[in-house]
């Protein structure tokens, strides 16, 4: 059986992701915001996060969301975030 909802929810205004890694993510943060991200290594690439929330909600609301839920921090610096260990 397939999931049709999770993958129909950026028509409802949602950001859905179900064991995606963090470049999947991250490739779709870059689209939907127009922002410059860049991984301290590529480890942090393959590094699997399963979550949702609305779409409607700002860049930094997405990546707190990201950051308190897996092992990486996020920092702007400059016009870049920069995805790094924690």
């Amino acid at each position: 059986n397939v999931d049709v909802g999770f993958y129909t929810s950026w028509i409802h205004g949602k950001f859905m992701f179900n064991n995606a890694t963090l470049e999947e993510i991250f490739k779709q943060v870059v689209r939907w915001y127009d922002v410059d991200i860049l991984f301290a290594s590529e480890d942090l690439k393959k590094i699997r996060f399963t979550g949702s929330i609305t779409r409607h909600k700002s860049i930094d609301a997405l990546l707190r969301l990201i950051e308190i839920t897996s092992p990486i921090n996020i920092t702007l610096n400059g016009d870049r975030y920069v995805i790094n260990s924690k």
